[in-house]
């Protein structure tokens, strides 16, 4: 699944929005209040914001897969 990320990553920075964050973050178990505001914060760049999501995502084995379902599922991108 991490080569799936890796190899789309380009893909996702181009399509991933906040409101897409939002939607994988309320699927995600134990993300913090104070987490969840880092990729949310607008005094950094949309491409900026997703970039550090993706890097979360990597961490652990369960976001990765919420991250890959909702991408295929809302960004339209192939499995």
């Amino acid at each position: 699944m991490r080569n799936w990320i890796r190899g789309n990553r380009e893909s996702l920075l181009e399509e991933i929005e906040p409101d897409f964050i939002e939607t994988v973050l309320d699927d995600m178990k134990g993300v913090s209040r104070d987490d969840r505001a880092l990729w949310l914060d607008g005094s950094k760049s949309r491409k900026e914001r997703a970039k550090n999501f993706i890097d979360f995502v990597f961490q652990n084995d369960e976001c990765v897969m919420v991250f890959k379902q909702k991408a295929i599922a809302e960004l339209g991108l192939a499995d």
